[in-house]
């Protein structure tokens, strides 16, 4: 068995718009998430958020366990060019996999942040990856056959 460092990458989201139109975005949320069975907004990661680390406003979101996907939290961070994730977290696992990560991206990008963005203006949504260092324990050749291929660097939606 060989142990192999490589890169593996990480979705992030971007949400690109005009400042003046944060409120609405942010109100855009709020109406999906009542709307959607899996995504809710999560106020405590916003109050955590102030007193921790994150620079500026933040919005909160939890998602619910289910189709695959673990339970876990996901802060959005204003950003004077829009709103990009500041972090995603399990709620009940010590760490997500980068598959579980980049899910959940994809999942609320589908079912909260291309919405809001199509209802308030905000013109671009990006997905760019990050790339992050892991050690895989490769048995075989066919593992290493069965790795998944690389993801573009950065995609507009």
């Amino acid at each position: 068995m060989a142990t192999r460092s490589t890169q593996v990458a990480r979705l992030n989201l971007t949400l690109r718009g005009p400042g003046i139109k944060r409120a609405a975005l942010f109100k855009a949320f709020d109406d999906l998430v009542l709307a959607d069975t899996r995504w809710q907004r999560n106020h405590a990661l916003e109050v955590e958020s102030d007193a921790d680390e994150f620079d500026g406003e933040a919005i909160g979101f939890s998602r619910l366990a289910g189709d695959d996907l673990p339970a876990a939290n996901l802060l959005l961070q204003h950003r004077p060019y829009g709103c990009s994730i500041a972090d995603i977290a399990s709620v009940d696992a010590k760490s997500l996999s980068s598959v579980e990560y980049n899910a959940l991206v994809e999942d609320f990008l589908a079912r909260i942040g291309t919405p809001a963005a199509a209802r308030t203006g905000f013109f671009e949504t990006e997905i760019s990856t990050v790339p992050v260092r892991t050690h895989l324990k490769i048995r075989s050749k066919g593992e290493l056959a069965e790795l998944p291929a690389p993801l573009s660097n950065k995609r507009r939606l």
